[in-house]
């Protein structure tokens, strides 16, 4: 799952971790977290940022900034306004003080408009197969959608860190995955915003924090996308859906450089929500044998289970792969489904950092399945 890193332009300048961000005033919209610990004066200055954006200018401002206050600031627009996507994410400013800020621009304002208007187009498209949902459900439709989309980008092009990318030409890197999420969760009153990070080999990465049911989530749709020699389309993860700080602690680390984030401290992810947590072997083996046959009803063919501890997923390892016993499990599914798998033929994902086990079955009529995910 490395391989789904980005290589941020916008280099991480602190050290990283999860700290407690302050509680948003009343009136705050919540999903402009970094915009909102912001002083009066840059709240201003982030205006100038954005409006000369919109209009494909360098920034002006009344004073002299030093460089730092001018990185703060271009930072800020640029992990704030997901729509301004022309905007390129490569600080470059004068080496001493000024008040000027230079900003490049990866299309013209012709291209640019055809763009948003795609974008507006496929952002339609998904959010109406989500009528009638709740936010759990919508947050799970988003998020497959863009998963079964989109295929993460080994190459960095202009379109690859835009919704764009991810949603109109299906092919993006970890800001187009989010700010895709961003947009479809903001156009369904579901606050939510990009986080500013890196991956625990401390490369550049970014991902979503969203809040419902009273509660701030992370989500990582471009580590739920599995990187495979054969692209599955039935083939989804819900590793990094609605985590907290604790799930992520071992692989998602924050840039703390300028602003905090808020706490995660729900427990109520995919796993919990949807009874896949096992305590040991033998319920490992009965929870997946049950998902394994509603997956293979609903179309799908893969299944996973986590666990509450290392122990228990080291004991489940061996009872189902040592010993055998995934074949029980698999030809268990089949039979309650009444769909033919191939109980010997299958493909296993262990994700030490998440404890978790992910089975990809193969069916009776496939000749092929994808050979590394």
């Amino acid at each position: 799952m490395r391989a789904k890193k980005r290589k941020l332009l916008l280099p991480l300048i602190a050290s990283v971790l999860f700290i407690t961000g302050c509680a948003p005033e009343e009136e705050e919209d919540i999903s402009r977290h970094y915009y909102n610990q912001l002083s009066a004066d840059e709240k201003k200055y982030y205006g100038v940022i954005r409006d000369a954006a919109m209009n494909y200018t360098s920034a002006q401002f009344p004073r002299v900034l030093e460089r730092a206050e001018l990185r703060k600031l271009f930072v800020t627009v640029y992990f704030g306004e997901e729509d301004i996507f022309w905007m390129e994410g490569m600080f470059t400013a004068y080496s001493e003080p000024s008040d000027i800020l230079p900003i490049s621009y990866s299309f013209t304002p012709d291209e640019s408009a055809a763009m948003e208007a795609e974008t507006i187009i496929a952002e339609e498209r998904i959010l109406a197969g989500c009528e009638g949902l709740s936010d759990y459900e919508k947050l799970k439709y988003f998020h497959d959608s863009i998963i079964l989309g989109c295929e993460f980008s080994e190459e960095e092009t202009p379109y690859t860190d835009t919704a764009y990318g991810a949603i109109v030409l299906g092919s993006a890197r970890c800001m187009g995955y989010s700010f895709a999420f961003e947009k479809l969760c903001k156009r369904s009153g579901i606050p939510c915003f990009t986080v500013m990070g890196a991956d625990n080999d401390g490369g550049g990465h970014a991902w979503n924090m969203i809040f419902f049911e009273d509660e701030w989530y992370h989500v990582d749709c471009t580590w739920d996308d599995p990187v495979s020699s054969v692209p599955d389309p039935e083939n989804i993860r819900y590793y990094y859906f609605l985590m907290s700080d604790s799930d992520l602690a071992a692989t998602h680390l924050t840039d703390v450089a300028y602003f905090t984030i808020p706490v995660s401290t729900a427990r109520n992810n995919y796993f919990t929500r949807e009874g896949l947590y096992a305590r040991d072997g033998d319920e490992a083996a009965d929870i997946l044998t049950e998902a394994a046959a509603q997956k293979l009803l609903a179309g799908r063919k893969d299944v996973s289970v986590r666990f509450y501890s290392r122990e228990a997923f080291d004991a489940a390892c061996q009872k189902l792969f040592d010993e055998g016993g995934i074949k029980d499990v698999l030809t268990a599914a089949s039979e309650k489904s009444a769909v033919p798998v191939k109980s010997g033929n299958y493909v296993k994902y262990l994700n030490e950092d998440e404890l978790i086990i992910q089975i990809l079955m193969k069916r009776e009529n496939e000749t092929r399945l994808a050979d590394r995910i």
